[in-house]
């Protein structure tokens, strides 16, 4: 098993190959010291890289855009971005079998805020679900992680 960042604060856990696979993999992606997929953390390799990549490539194009968010709390926002289905903001969405949380990163500045919310029925503790969740994090050390993580993973699936 490997940890690329830290488990209080952002990383992903790369475990071992499900199943003797070389294209299911157990990556467990951590927020705040909470696992953002608790559910299923079997991930289809060709596409979770494929996602991964295109991911950093945004972030690092700053393709996120401005939107007015002016006097709007983090949960109003997040509650904003999933109603638009915003795409420019989503994070984290590799896989959408395996994540029953939607992720949003949001730039302020120089620093930046992540946020996101169970919305799977499975997740425990079930209080939680609908929950707004948010941990202050700059893009700098998201793409680290994001980075890191990538050039961890296998890119050879057969």
């Amino acid at each position: 098993m490997n940890i690329v960042g830290d488990k209080t604060r952002f990383a992903f856990e790369i475990g071992p190959y499900w199943s003797e696979s070389k294209q299911h993999q157990h990556i467990t992606i951590w927020s705040a010291g909470q696992p953002i997929n608790p559910i299923d953390d079997v991930v289809y390799l060709p596409s979770f890289y494929t996602k991964l990549q295109n991911e950093i490539r945004r972030l690092e194009n700053n393709d996120l855009g401005r939107p007015d968010l002016h006097g709007l709390r983090l949960p109003e926002i997040f509650k904003r971005f999933d109603e638009e289905e915003n795409e420019l903001h989503q994070v984290l969405c590799y896989d959408v079998s395996t994540c029953p949380a939607r992720c949003f990163f949001l730039e302020q500045g120089s620093d930046g805020v992540l946020l996101w919310s169970y919305w799977d029925s499975r997740h425990i503790p079930s209080e939680e679900t609908g929950s707004v969740f948010t941990m202050d994090i700059s893009k700098e050390e998201l793409l680290g992680v994001l980075k890191e993580s990538l050039g961890n993973l296998s890119d050879v699936w057969v």
